[in-house]
């Protein structure tokens, strides 16, 4: 369905919405328009999301409210909360994978240490709380509202488990392995690719998980993919190094396996 400013805000109260912002004179909108028509007759009997459009020219304050600038745009609204941007495939099948990913748990639960190894090959970036006992129930409240935003937003996966568990206890040796033992709670450690990367315990005020997540939930150094991570890559609010080269090179794997070392040493989480 079309929406409008006047009753905007109503309408998307409830359920998820996939709310594309479009401009009448736009060659890229024309082209996603009989995609997304399609796809939404698809998608919206199932009651598992809704997709809508806006004419973000006709209806400008609200393109304004929710910062649109370039056409066509899709947003994805959780009970009337805004929480990412779709990162996608613009065609039938990239639309439908993203509905069913809103559909999983933000935060998975791992409790054995096979779980955890699952958990790791879901990503390539995972971010993991550990709480302690005496924890407040605030602490996993946090990050559940974190990762509901940020898992849309790249690769990256997010679980929590309780210090005592086996999941918990193998991550912990994990980065003392990599000379990083963590002994206070909550904590969050970050893995990429499986292996241990980073982690903090300084998490006194809400504002400090979000400044940690939003450091980290990007893999340091990562494949460039255009309706994939370039986004997410771009306007992380750091500067972004780009390297190219010919994927049938001989020397092109040592050279990006030299990078990505350089990228998780001394500058680590600054690029």
């Amino acid at each position: 369905p079309a929406l409008f400013a006047s009753s905007f805000d109503d309408t998307i109260k409830e359920g998820k919405w996939l709310v594309e912002f479009y401009a009448p004179w736009c060659g890229h909108c024309k082209t996603l328009a009989p995609i997304w028509e399609a796809t939404a007759k698809i998608v919206n009997p199932t009651g598992k999301a809704k997709l809508a459009k806006v004419d973000a020219v006709a209806e400008g304050s609200l393109a304004t409210k929710y910062g649109v600038t370039s056409f066509p745009v899709v947003k994805y609204f959780n009970n009337g909360d805004y929480l990412a941007d779709f990162e996608g495939a613009r065609t039938e099948s990239g639309i439908r994978a993203y509905v069913a990913k809103i559909q999983k748990p933000p935060v998975a639960s791992p409790l054995s240490n096979a779980d955890l190894k699952k958990f790791f090959n879901t990503a390539e970036v995972a971010l993991m709380l550990i709480t302690g006992a005496g924890d407040s129930e605030d602490v996993p409240e946090r990050f559940t509202s974190l990762a509901s935003k940020y898992s849309l937003r790249s690769e990256c996966a997010f679980a929590a488990a309780g210090s005592g568990s086996q999941a918990a206890q193998a991550a912990l040796e994990s980065a003392k392995e990599a000379g990083s033992a963590v002994s206070t709670f909550p904590a969050m450690l970050v893995f990429e690719s499986g292996s241990f990367h980073i982690s903090t315990t300084d998490l006194a005020k809400p504002a400090d998980y979000d400044a940690f997540v939003s450091e980290h939930y990007l893999a340091s150094f990562t494949e460039l993919q255009h309706q994939k991570n370039f986004n997410a890559l771009t306007r992380a609010g750091k500067k972004t190094i780009i390297t190219i080269a010919d994927p049938g090179a001989p020397d092109t794997k040592a050279y990006f396996k030299t990078m990505k070392a350089v990228a998780n040493s001394d500058h680590k989480g600054k690029f």
